[in-house]
């Protein structure tokens, strides 16, 4: 059985991470998108992966979940993009100044 920790760790699609969210958050999909300002069916087609929402969609969506848009963003991300992400961070909140490459990292 997964621990909770995995389940928000490892790396999912987008509409998995919705899903995911929303349970843990015990909305329906209805109250999800009362709350979003969206139809029942956009969520519903979004959480069955049958749509690629919008930017704005997406932000909508975390909002009325409570949660930061990078979030979702790192709940989707590669392991590759991931290890990017934690060591950007680990070199600006630790003072380490290195020159930072950009090698196409997706977020």
């Amino acid at each position: 059985m997964k621990s909770h920790i995995a389940e928000l760790t490892e790396p999912v699609s987008l509409h998995e991470a919705i899903l995911l969210m929303r349970n843990r958050a015990a909305l329906t999909q209805e109250k999800l998108a009362q709350r979003a300002k969206v139809s029942v069916r956009t969520v519903r087609m979004i959480e069955s992966g049958d749509s690629d929402p919008r930017e704005g969609t997406i932000r909508q969506i975390c909002q009325a979940l409570g949660i930061p848009t990078i979030l979702l963003r790192l709940m989707t991300a590669s392991e590759e993009d991931r290890l990017l992400v934690e060591q950007v961070l680990s070199d600006y909140l630790f003072g380490r100044r290195r020159k930072f490459v950009d090698h196409g990292a997706g977020i």
